[in-house]
């Protein structure tokens, strides 16, 4: 079928002639679309049209939405060709779909298709009464889509017209947009002027949509002189002047005035605006705004959050409606809106507004620079913030001369010093603001009564703010000081303003302005930081340290975490030296310790200093050459850990320090240096100076286990050295893991693994868990590694019966990581010839094998079933629930997202395994179904007794599973509901097999009650919902079983 569809998008009629099944043609694909249907959404040729109509296609056959050919042609715009062709085939020009019961005739309207489409379906017999779901008709949609001739709606035209659904009549719609031809309003209006006031379900009439798109200015004029009334409002209290204005389009004051209701000229729509805000916000000219006011428009009328028209003219920056504005009587210079309660000065500060505007606002008569807004701010807080400071200097000195005026002229006084709600006065936010500056900060120190140590609720004056400002120049801070300013004011952070100019790193002319007598040089602030810590971190660090220590800083004062001054110093990366040598000028104590016991010279190391930092600090100081920090290590220790430099290392052995000194954890410098794969050098160094390969860490980690531990895979060289320099081979740590055990775990490269085996490293060692490392690798199913380790066990060349159980026993463990490459290596002839020689000893390992051989496709079904035929007859009971256990909880990892679809999947290939999910219907086969085909290999094997009391031992693991390794074990199940719930795995397993031994009869319902109703009765333990479809088909048995009706019981 693809292929004919193609054959039609690429309009190939030679190919489709050559199809000689007329029958194929008829077909229809999922959505009932004919071939037909098809051709013409790809919009194909007429030929092409006509040659499937020649194939007997129906002409008005029907998709799924009920569609005909002639609906898909009218929908697509395939022009007047196509639709004649169908309509010449006797199509159906009065259909209708199936949704909105349209015609083609709506459809070829709706599109805006050409006025001949349209013309010929009218006079095919196209009904142009016929009225849609939405309750309009064929002209309803040529208005809509407004690109018709006068003509053509004429012919659609017919006197019984209908209102739609949202009761809008022609005149309504033909108002909505533009019309192509102009004279189709005046047409319509004609038609239907008995509903030129008439609303539609939204109140709205004619006229609001003619002046909300305010295209047609020939029909707003018909509609008015027609008696269109304007003082109508819609749903949402808009008037027609409204809808006028907030378009935008319409500036001929004509029009506007014959809008204009004195009545409702005021009234506001829901969101709270009027005429004059809307023709504000739309700026329409002062000549405008004032014909708005001569006809009775407020001045002062309130819109949202009370901004009056004076707000809107501000946030629009219209200087001349501003102007004019202020110009008028009535108009509150000083009304507050209720957002922020600002004042129109404030408002127009806040919005960055051009000066113009500003100057024009400060400049009313009636302002009053006393009123603040919610936060306590005054006019002179938000000059102080308005922007760049040459804006902010001409703005504040026309404040200010407005400040001594009112000041002059009133006995209220103008409080220069007044703070917002953080505490802050107009000068602590000049000092804040992006770029003060001293020309700033003099103009309102000078003459006007500030004050300069005002302090916030920080307790801050303006100089702390300065001094913490990076944008604040030099000069800003010294206009400050020779103020006034106090140098030895102390925020609530215990900070002078030199503390934050350090910080900010200020040259050293202006720090010295900010130092007094009064200053401690000691104090700490609330960070436990001093000044001499905040000179360090300072840009300049040298002359601002040499200032702090001259005014008496303490070098040797331990601040936060106990470190002093030194601590900090070689905590940077340049000049650490220099200030070292400073601080020792000035008897620094270098032995000091921070709180983690750590002197200078530990730190420096820590934090990668050069050699020369550490070995200044070590020439100075030798002592802090062999102390110990709090976790006991010295200085090589933390070399070996963070450093690595051979010369930093080299030059600590050789000043004393002690090769052997283990820590706290009992891990000397070499584990360090093995551990975080240091430099060969850096090992040989050690081992030179008598390192000892063979100390033990507390967890009994010798330097070889910690090779493994760390993963150092980039060179087998430190291993070989630390062999070669008599390190154990077979030393095992706490949980006796050695080495081998070590590297087997972590799977590390099979070169690693050989050298510990070329050095005697034991094989068959196990660890306090009973894991070989043969049982390890299993686990990782590292075949490379495993033919390794058999290549070097001399037991495993003949593979004698005890061994071979051994590695069953380890195979098992390892189970759930089993890949193909793992089973292709094993899946070799010695284990199927040992298969029989093996049962009594190792069955239940024997029999777990085998179930993993089942997955393996190279092994042939009949040899499966002969194998498990022969096991099941000679093994006991204990035996095969050992294997059913083993079937259910080991192959299948329950917590994988694709366990549904791995288990179907498995079931196929081996056909022997039960399915795991109960059977629909009786007959299925599972497990027992596949050991009863076997039963006439083995006349001996009563499958009856096997199967029960294989589910008592079944029934019994499910009680044991109260257990908290078996509760933690659940598995999702989708029920009948479509509700998924969490079940014990355990559980669950043996509910199934349960049921499968009642399908398939092999299991007497009635004498198994008492092991179903204890299964019911530990349901709430394993979490299983009590309304879910295995408990409620678990109760349904019991029902049954206590009515002994064995017809019944069969029937299910």
């Amino acid at each position: 079928m693809n292929q004919i569809v193609d054959l039609i998008k690429l309009n190939d009629l030679a190919n489709l002639r050559k199809i000689t099944n007329k029958n194929f043609f008829l077909k229809t694909n999922k959505n009932k679309q004919t071939f037909l249907h098809q051709a013409l959404i790809f919009k194909s040729q007429k030929e092409t049209i006509q040659f499937l109509l020649e194939k007997g296609i129906n002409v008005n056959s029907k998709d799924v939405a009920q569609l005909t050919p002639l609906h898909v042609a009218c929908q697509e715009n395939c022009g007047i060709e196509i639709i004649t062709i169908l309509l010449d085939n006797k199509a159906d020009v009065n259909a209708t779909e199936k949704w909105k019961k349209r015609t083609p005739l709506h459809l070829a309207c709706m599109n805006g298709s050409d006025s001949k489409i349209i013309t010929e379906l009218v006079n095919r017999g196209a009904n142009i009464e016929a009225a849609d779901f939405d309750n309009q008709s064929a002209i309803h949609y040529a208005l809509l889509t407004a690109n018709n001739p006068k003509e053509m709606i004429k012919m659609l035209w017919f006197d019984s017209v209908k209102l739609n659904t949202e009761n809008q009549a022609l005149i309504h719609l033909v108002m909505m947009k533009k019309q192509a031809d102009p004279k189709i309003p005046k047409f319509i209006i004609k038609k239907q002027k008995h509903l030129i006031n008439a609303q539609d379900m939204h109140l709205r009439t004619p006229l609001h949509y003619a002046m909300e798109n305010s295209e047609q200015m020939e029909a707003i004029s018909a509609l008015l002189s027609s008696g269109a009334r304007i003082d109508m409002t819609d749903g949402s209290f808009n008037t027609s002047l409204i809808f006028l204005l907030k378009s935008g389009k319409i500036r001929d004051p004509k029009i506007i005035l014959s809008c204009i209701s004195k009545r409702h000229i005021n009234m506001a729509n829901k969101q709270h605006m009027c005429a004059l805000h809307y023709a504000i916000l739309n700026s329409y000219s002062v000549e405008i705004i004032e014909m708005l006011l001569e006809n009775g428009a407020k001045l002062d009328i309130p819109g949202p959050k009370n901004k009056t028209p004076l707000f809107f003219a501000i946030e629009k920056n219209q200087i001349d409606t501003i102007e004019f504005f202020l110009s008028k009587k009535g108009n509150e210079i000083n009304v507050i809106e209720s957002e922020k309660g600002l004042t129109p000065l404030m408002f127009a500060l806040d919005m960055r507004s051009p000066l113009a505007v500003v100057f024009s606002l400060i400049d009313h008569p009636d302002l009053d620079l006393k009123i603040k807004n919610k936060f306590n701010q005054s006019v002179i807080h938000f000059a102080c913030l308005f922007g760049s400071p040459e804006n902010v200097v001409k703005i504040l000195k026309k404040i200010i001369e407005k400040i001594s005026i009112q000041n002059q002229d009133s006995a209220d006084q103008i409080n220069i010093n007044s703070v917002d709600v953080d505490g802050n006065t107009p000068l602590h936010l000049l000092c804040s603001q992006a770029i003060p500056s001293s020309e700033l900060v003099s103009l309102l120190l000078d003459g006007i009564g500030v004050d300069v140590n005002a302090r916030n609720n920080q307790n801050q004056t303006a100089l702390h703010y300065a001094c913490a400002n990076t944008f604040a120049d030099s000069s800003t801070i010294r206009a400050l000081v020779e103020s006034g300013a106090d140098v030895a004011a102390v925020n609530n952070f215990k900070q002078y303003p030199l503390h934050l100019a350090l910080r900010t790193s200020r040259d050293i002319a202006v720090l010295k302005s900010l130092i007094s007598k009064k200053i401690d040089p000691d104090l700490e602030d609330s960070f436990r930081q001093s000044l001499i810590v905040y000179a360090l971190g300072s840009e300049n660090p040298i002359d601002a340290l040499q200032l702090i220590i001259s005014i008496g800083a303490d070098v040797n004062s331990c601040v936060v975490n106990k470190q002093s001054p030194a601590h900090f110093a070689v905590l940077r990366k340049n000049n650490d030296l220099e200030i070292l040598r400073i601080l020792d000028a000035h008897k620094a104590n270098f032995l000091l310790t921070n709180s983690q016991g750590k002197t200078p010279l530990m730190v420096a190391i820590m934090n990668g200093a050069r050699w020369e930092t550490v070995d200044y600090l070590a020439e100075v100081e030798p002592k802090s050459i062999c102390l110990e920090d709090t976790d006991e290590n010295t200085a090589l220790h933390l070399a070996c850990q963070f450093n690595h430099k051979f010369q930093i290392i080299d030059s600590l052995i050789k000043k004393g320090s002690n090769v052997k000194k283990a820590n706290r954890e009992g891990w000397t410098p070499l584990h360090y240096a093995v551990f975080h794969d240091a430099d060969i050098a850096v090992i040989d160094l050690l081992l030179a100076n008598d390192a000892d390969p063979n100390m033990r860490t507390k967890e009994g980690y010798n330097c070889i286990h910690l090779c493994f531990q760390a993963k150092l895979y980039s060179s087998p060289q430190i291993l070989e050295t630390l062999l070669k320099n008599g390190a154990h081979v077979n030393d095992a740590d706490s949980y006796k893991n050695t080495p081998l055990l070590f590297a087997c775990d972590v799977g590390a490269p099979t070169s690693f693994v050989k050298i510990l085996l070329d050095f005697g490293a034991d094989i068959n060692i196990r660890n306090k868990f009973d894991q070989s490392p043969l049982s390890i690798v299993l686990a990782t199913t590292n075949v490379s590694l495993v033919k390794l380790l058999l290549s070097y066990d001399p037991d495993t060349t003949g593979f004698g019966e005890q061994t071979l159980g051994s590695y069953f026993s380890d195979l098992f463990k390892s189970f759930y990581s089993v890949n193909q490459d793992f089973l292709r290596f094993f899946n070799r002839k010695e284990f199927s010839d040992l298969s029989i020689k093996c049962i009594d000893g190792i069955v239940p390992a024997h029999s777990q094998f085998l179930a993993l051989r089942l997955f393996d496709n190279s092994v042939d079904a009949r040899q499966k079933v002969a194998q498990l035929t022969t096991i099941f007859s000679q093994s006991k009971i204990a035996e095969i629930t050992s294997f059913l256990q083993f079937v259910y909880s080991g192959i299948f990892d329950f917590s994988d997202p694709l366990f549904e679809q791995k288990i179907g999947n498995f079931l196929k290939k081996i056909h022997i395994l039960p399915e795991i999910w109960i059977p629909k219907k009786r007959g299925r086969r599972g497990l027992l179904a596949d050991l009863s085909a076997l039963q006439q290999d083995s006349k001996s094997f009563d499958f009856k007794v096997i199967v029960a009391d294989t589910a008592i031992e079944i029934h019994k693991i499910v009680l044991a599973a109260r257990s908290d390794l078996f509760r933690s074990m659940f598995l999702c199940v989708e029920d009948d509901s479509n509700q998924v719930h969490e079940y014990s795995g355990k559980s669950l397993q043996a509910m199934q097999l349960l049921f499968s031994f009642f399908y398939l009869d092999e299991i007497d319902p009635v004498a198994s009650f008492d092991v179903i109703s204890e299964l019911i009765e530990s349901a709430d333990f394993f979490q299983l919902n009590e309304n879910s479809s295995l408990v409620w088909k678990l109760k349904d048995f019991l029902w049954r079983i206590k009515k002994p009706n064995q017809e019944e019981l069969k029937k299910d």
